[in-house]
């Protein structure tokens, strides 16, 4: 179980990392329509192509998008089941972490204070 916990915590930051690049949401956004070519997904951007290899690197590695090779052409799409798993994961995440807030302030609430004791 405990394992379980880490390994979802991890796979949780690397989707927030992956995430916290507004390219890499563009490029998520993107491919949410289909397969792109890596030059299709560079004319969409301002900026070199190296730099759109890295942010594909970080998504591809975060588990969001899959690659396929065909000949010299090197082809990117959203992967669906784990977009969807991640955002699972980061919902049930926020989920627990509202819930120990709310039962924070809930005992704050309901605990009088030593001057009302008074």
């Amino acid at each position: 179980m405990r394992r379980q916990r880490r390994a979802n915590a991890l796979s949780v930051a690397s989707y927030v990392s992956a995430l916290s690049d507004k390219t890499r949401r563009r490029i998520l956004r993107l491919l949410a329509f289909g397969e792109l070519t890596q030059a299709d997904i560079v004319r969409h951007f301002a900026m070199s192509q190296p730099a759109i290899v890295k942010h594909l690197r970080v998504l591809k590695r975060a588990g969001l998008i899959r690659e396929r090779r065909s000949g010299r052409w090197c082809y990117y799409r959203l992967d669906h089941d784990a977009a969807k798993a991640a955002y699972e994961q980061m919902r049930r995440e926020w989920e627990t972490i509202l819930a120990l807030r709310l039962e924070s302030l809930k005992r704050h609430v309901e605990t009088p204070e030593e001057d009302e004791k008074r």
